[in-house]
């Protein structure tokens, strides 16, 4: 892989996460214990590299996404017209395929796109540092709080070699930057709930917090079901301990509710299926149909059988850890899963006996991490099971199957080093397999598809009066943005979906193939190579440029 522009954000990134391992060492060095020097080196070093797993690379998976796709082409037209492909003035949340999409990620993806053009790799860099900046944030916190250093190592290394984590940070599908802003929001609160007597930054930190909430509820509808009991309970929590006051809740309350009034009028628009409208130049908008219909038990017509599925799958995914190749192993790969479930489970259940049992021995952490997950409830009873619907869950199930595992080595030096060494092997073939994996084109199929951006950009150029590609819009607007005014001009709409919008053209693009593979003048067509056969082509009257995965057709 060749050096790219993009390359520089990263580098500088990882060269101020480097800066800051140093002098979190030297930090260390004054730390009298050899055994807890050791830890919290270990997980200085760990969290380095979890970091470069995150950030570099970004190629890889090897092609495009249909919603990180269409996710880059609204941020494109936002950065350039000011509105989104549906002609919607910075819209509070994307009308995307039709269902919605949330808007968060295309607008923190404009900047990239602005400095390095509609790059794939460039645009996944927002996902890439949001990540990595959670981990290096609750390192800090759990470092600050100078809880059992061997405890802190078990956290780390849980959380920076979880396969869900490294998978989600390694592209741009929108609704994963949510878990990563929970985690920096609590993270921000456990630091205020250690500044009593320090009220002006406390209340900074309480109100960064809620900042980081808030765009958690940007980023992910299905939030919605989680963040208000959440930040309820976390409210009670802090205030039954004395770390918060009702004059600073007020603050936090009006932090949230100023922030959030846009995304509170979507949410209202929605339940009363209103007319899109704006607020100056935000647009509150209207869908065809939102995604609950399709996805929660709320727009489910047949409510046993949609109960019945979704227990059995949601079980089958805390357990396995697996989807049953639902999102075409782009966020999970079978007995790997999200943390290892089938050998982490265990120590789950370990970790809550133990801390009901012996609760002189819990901290704030597994008291915040319970609240957490206490609070995913809702969308475990609402929501239908998947890694990337359910992904609120993961962080507090990592933090229990990590705190499992201290109670059991942590007064056993040989089990030590056995726990490392295994955590240590299966993140280093989990990384094997998933390099592999999605180094090969189209292996995650149907999920990132590649090959086919030359011989796109190659057929624009003959310039022929229609282009046939039999691949969902986004996957050609990605490569070849065009205005949205003159997308929205020439769209023809194929078959009725509401909440995925067909659409069988637009411009001088066919999203379908013909029958026939006719040498028709200035026509050209794109075909997967495995549907070749499907069609009698006579390549004499053609012609030809074949790819590893695709072959270009056409006629002058």
């Amino acid at each position: 892989m060749s050096f790219e522009l993009y390359h520089i954000p990263a580098l500088i990134f990882f060269l101020f996460v480097l800066l800051f391992v140093l002098r979190e060492m030297k930090y260390t060095c004054r730390i009298a214990s050899s055994p807890d020097r050791r830890f919290l080196i270990a997980a200085q070093v760990i969290l380095l590299l979890g970091v470069a797993m995150r950030i570099f690379f970004l190629e890889i998976p090897i092609g495009n996404y249909t919603d990180e796709s269409i996710n880059a082409y609204d941020s494109w037209c936002l950065l350039h017209y000011g509105v989104d492909q549906h002609l919607a003035s910075y819209p509070v949340y994307l009308k995307s395929w039709g269902s919605g999409q949330s808007a968060l990620y295309a607008y923190l993806g404009m900047p990239f796109i602005k400095m390095f053009g509609l790059s794939l790799p460039a645009y996944r860099l927002p996902m890439a540092f949001i990540s990595s900046f959670s981990l290096i944030l609750f390192y800090y916190t759990l470092r600050k709080t100078q809880i059992n250093y061997l405890y802190i190592l078990v956290i780390i290394l849980l959380f920076v070699a979880s396969p869900w984590h490294i998978m989600k940070s390694r592209w741009a599908l929108d609704c994963n930057l949510s878990p990563d802003f929970v985690l920096i929001g609590t993270s921000l609160f456990i630091l205020g709930y250690y500044k009593q007597g320090e009220s002006i930054k406390q209340s900074l930190l309480y109100i960064s917090g809620c900042v980081s909430f808030a765009l958690a509820a940007y980023s992910y509808g299905v939030s919605w079901f989680m963040l208000p009991f959440y930040c309820v309970f976390l409210g009670i929590y802090f205030y039954r301990h004395h770390k918060i006051s009702v004059k600073k809740i007020a603050l936090c309350l009006s932090t949230l509710m100023i922030i959030l009034f846009p995304l509170i009028l979507f949410a209202i628009q929605i339940v009363t299926e209103g007319e899109q409208y704006q607020i100056g130049p935000v647009t509150i908008t209207s869908l065809n149909e939102s995604r609950h219909e399709s996805e929660t038990i709320l727009g489910a017509s047949n409510f046993l059988p949609f109960l019945y599925s979704t227990v059995k799958s949601g079980i089958y995914l805390l357990v396995m850890g697996d989807d049953r190749g639902d999102v075409g192993r782009i966020s999970s790969f079978y007995l790997f899963g999200i943390f290892y479930n089938i050998i982490a489970s265990p120590f789950i259940l370990y970790s809550f006996y133990y801390l009901y049992r012996k609760k002189a021995e819990r901290n704030i952490f597994d008291s915040i991490m319970g609240i957490w997950l206490l609070a995913t409830i809702p969308i475990m009873l609402l929501v239908y099971p998947n890694v990337y619907h359910w992904n609120l869950l993961w962080f507090p199930l990592i933090y229990f199957s990590a705190r499992g595992i201290f109670f059991v080595i942590r007064n056993r030096k040989y089990l030590i080093y056995i726990a490392f060494a295994a955590i240590l092997c299966l993140t280093v073939v989990f990384g094997k397999k998933y390099v592999t994996f999605h180094s090969t084109p189209n292996q995650g199929f149907p999920g990132f598809l590649s090959g086919y951006k030359d011989l796109l950009l190659l057929a624009k150029s003959k310039n022929p009066d229609h282009i046939y590609f039999n691949w969902p819009h986004s996957l050609v607007l990605f490569y070849d943005p065009i205005s949205p005014y003159l997308y929205q001009e020439t769209r023809i709409l194929g078959k009725e979906n509401k909440a995925f919008e067909q659409i069988a053209g637009f411009s001088n693009y066919r999203l379908y193939l013909p029958e026939d593979i006719a040498p028709t003048p200035r026509t050209a067509y794109l075909i997967y190579n495995p549907h070749l056969n499907a069609y009698e082509i006579d390549y004499s009257k053609f012609n030809v440029e074949r790819g590893e995965s695709f072959t270009l057709l056409w006629t002058d």
